[in-house]
């Protein structure tokens, strides 16, 4: 055993160490408390002991495995149904309702907003979704899918959207297809 002072305990050690805890923990009744206490010290740290116990309790693999474990109960995966294609989504329990929606909503491309989520009937929103969570769960998604925004100025969509208040989705399609923004506000006037 490596007695350098260095308050490093190599692995080679740990045997020896448990050893030599387990003989005079056996070996309690018969030696007086004076001779236990120079035997102790003179052979092992207790500081060193707690840990080699530690580590031999619990190998890198069991603490890992118990990791997991949390993970796998804190997450459930979810199965989504929309426009005929089911989709499974990993979501975490610990979420908020509307953080949870929020995933939802980005995976299937539905705002938010316009997201209508059912689960065995009952429509789920942020104050009941939690209680829905569990492996395998179906949910059906209803509404209408975002337009892709892709090559369009974030601020030429929200003046539209704003000056003529109508949805988000209007104002992209009208966008795309006058080109500018002025077209699209005088197409939008004329429907």
């Amino acid at each position: 055993m490596d007695n350098s002072g260095s308050g490093e305990l190599k692995k080679e050690d740990l045997s020896e160490e448990c050893s030599n805890y387990s003989s005079h923990v056996n070996n309690n009744s018969s030696v007086n408390k004076g001779e236990r206490k120079e035997d102790v010290e003179k052979s092992f740290d207790s500081d060193k002991l707690s840990n080699a116990i530690q580590q031999i309790c619990l190998p890198p693999s069991q603490e890992n495995n118990k990791t997991e474990n949390i993970i796998e109960k804190e997450t459930v995966k979810i199965v989504i149904k929309h426009n005929k294609v089911k989709e499974e989504l990993t979501v975490s329990k610990s979420d908020t309702g509307d953080s949870i929606l929020q995933v939802i909503s980005d995976s299937v491309s539905i705002p938010k907003s316009k997201l209508k989520l059912i689960h065995k009937g009952t429509i789920a929103t942020s104050d009941n979704i939690k209680e829905m969570l569990f492996d395998k769960a179906l949910f059906l998604a209803f509404g209408e899918i975002s337009e892709s925004e892709e090559g369009l100025e974030r601020a030429d969509i929200d003046l539209i959207v704003e000056q003529l208040g109508i949805d988000r989705n209007l104002a992209v399609r009208t966008l795309r297809k006058a080109g500018n923004v002025l077209d699209a506000i005088i197409e939008i006037g004329n429907m």
